[in-house]
């Protein structure tokens, strides 16, 4: 098995140490080789509220515009 390969995702568990990631972690091998991962985060109600209070902090909220679109799809 090849290390030098999997290095990305000894910093990528490391991160996710580091930050207090909880949930699941899902590594999928091919021939000894990390190909592709999946992720699932759990959070309480109070971990989502203190998370989305640091990105407000961070950027402000962008403004999302509904745009109507015709039911025959612009087509006269």
């Amino acid at each position: 098995m090849e290390i030098r390969h999997n290095e990305e995702y000894h910093y990528y568990i490391d991160e996710l140490a580091e930050r207090g990631f909880y949930g699941e972690l899902t590594l999928f091998f091919q021939k000894g080789n990390v190909e592709s991962s999946r992720i699932n985060e759990k959070n309480t109600k109070s971990e989502v509220r203190r998370k989305m209070e640091a990105s407000k902090e961070q950027k402000p909220c962008r403004v999302l515009t509904a745009v109507h679109r015709p039911k025959n799809g612009g087509a006269a």
